[in-house]
């Protein structure tokens, strides 16, 4: 597995979509923007309850939890399921 990193550029996808009007659900309203991570919807509810972005968890979890980056997600994620 590599260290590299493969960066997309949303722009020509998201322009039209701000051309238009369109206004998307909140969750989705940092996703279009060119500069920042799509975060998967679970992990981003996360990242909200902690008062942090993606980006800025991810980095806070590295950190906590040397051994699995995921854990704090798994520990959340287990103790609030989804609403059914």
């Amino acid at each position: 597995m590599s260290d590299q990193q493969i960066a997309f550029d949303f722009a020509p996808v998201v322009a039209p979509l701000k051309a238009s009007g369109f206004r998307p659900p909140q969750l989705m309203e940092s996703a279009l923007r060119e500069d920042v991570e799509i975060a998967q919807p679970r992990y981003a509810a996360y990242c909200a309850a902690n008062g942090r972005t993606p980006a800025e968890q991810l980095a806070h979890d590295e950190a906590e939890y040397p051994g699995g980056k995921m854990a704090g997600f798994l520990v959340w994620s287990s103790q609030n399921p989804p609403a059914a």
